[in-house]
């Protein structure tokens, strides 16, 4: 079974990588938020992505999200989000 990986990026070429099993491909944030099971946050924190993820986005997801910030706390807005965390089944924030 292939792994699909989606990937967003402010700034990304529009490329297609193929390698072994795993295929990356560039969508659109909406499409990223609507359609993920696992959604992991790598960037570095400046003014444009200050709480990228708020309580719009996470209304997007899915039930069952996994979120992993492993990059600045920031990039999510945390006190709206517990809110809407709160009140999803199973949805998890690892921050």
């Amino acid at each position: 079974m292939a792994l699909s990986v989606m990937c967003w990026a402010m700034i990304l070429i529009n490329q297609r990588c193929i390698s072994s099993n795993t295929v990356l491909v560039k969508v659109e944030l909406n499409t990223l938020l609507k359609d993920s099971d696992i959604i992991c946050l790598c960037a570095s924190l400046n003014e444009n992505n200050y709480h990228m993820i708020g309580k719009n986005e996470i209304a997007c997801m899915k039930d069952n999200v996994y979120i992993s910030n492993s990059a600045r706390g920031a990039l999510v807005d945390e006190k709206s989000n517990i809110k809407c965390l709160t009140g999803r089944k199973d949805c998890r924030l690892c921050d």
